[in-house]
């Protein structure tokens, strides 16, 4: 069981990291997870890991602008998901 929160960009990012790869591993198929990295500067809001919607360039990936996890537009525009995590840059 699975409870997922209602947020659509936060429903989308725990699907991709907690239900997509469990059902991957129950139908024993391979789990496919490409990580890029972000080159743009940001701030950090807080002390939490923190997801991002991004868009793929010709410059590589960058962030989509966004309004938080009830954005539903950023997610149309998206084509991944980026993680700035709790350890890259402080507040």
């Amino acid at each position: 069981i699975f409870a997922l929160p209602g947020n659509p960009f936060s429903v989308l990012t725990a699907l991709k990291i907690f239900v997509e790869p469990f059902l991957k591993n129950i139908f024993q198929q391979e789990v496919e997870t490409k990580m890029v990295f972000i080159t743009s500067e940001r701030k950090k809001n807080n002390q939490l890991d923190e997801f991002l919607p991004v868009k793929y360039t010709s410059n590589g990936y960058e962030i989509i602008s966004f309004n938080g996890s009830g954005d539903i537009t950023s997610i149309l525009h998206a084509d991944g998901i980026a993680m700035h995590s709790k350890n890259w840059g402080k507040i």
